[in-house]
């Protein structure tokens, strides 16, 4: 399990990068990447939420560092290995979420070299993990069987442990986020 941290933009970085360049440019600078917005509520005040994307790194640190959403990017690059991307308590995630319904080792993400999707597995985390597609209320969706991967879908919801949820987006759907931002 790797446990290095990528770096991280703030969304108004992206939001600035997205108006500082055209659609192609954009699109040529993240070709191949994916992203995973989320909302982590803030030690202290529930009612606050802290924003992510997914490429690694400890969201505690980067809410030190930031005011406003955090943006992580999967890059295929990062995962073309097929070796995981940790969600977790654990200091060696590359995810790191530190909120009490999280496990050390929650679950992870990769790369299906076979079938060239993202895939989510829950890794037998304490509180689950589900997948809701858009429109669906995520309290209605049953926990997903630990141990299986389920390629992921660009609008897709995530939720880890009670109160950690992200959404996945391809980078077509994440440009058209920050077109709709700008």
């Amino acid at each position: 399990m790797a446990g290095d941290n990528i770096q991280s933009k703030s969304l108004e970085d992206y939001i600035l990068e997205a108006r500082e360049h055209t659609l192609e440019e954009f699109m040529k600078s993240h070709d191949e990447s994916s992203f995973l917005v989320g909302q982590i509520p803030v030690a202290g005040d529930a009612a606050k939420l802290a924003y992510s994307t997914l490429s690694g790194g400890s969201l505690k640190d980067l809410e030190k560092k930031t005011q406003g959403p955090v943006v992580y990017e999967i890059t295929f690059d990062r995962i073309s290995s097929g070796l995981p991307v940790w969600v977790g308590r654990a200091g060696n995630c590359t995810l790191q979420i530190e909120h009490p319904s999280i496990s050390k080792l929650h679950g992870y993400l990769k790369l299906d070299l076979k079938e060239k999707k993202i895939v989510y597995a829950d890794a037998g985390s304490r509180y689950g993990s589900k997948i809701a597609s858009p429109g669906s209320k995520i309290d209605e969706i049953p926990a997903l069987a630990h141990q299986t991967e389920y390629p992921l879908k660009s609008g897709q919801a995530l939720l880890f442990g009670k109160v950690v949820q992200f959404k996945f987006h391809s980078l077509p759907d994440f440009r058209d986020m920050l077109e709709s931002l700008k």
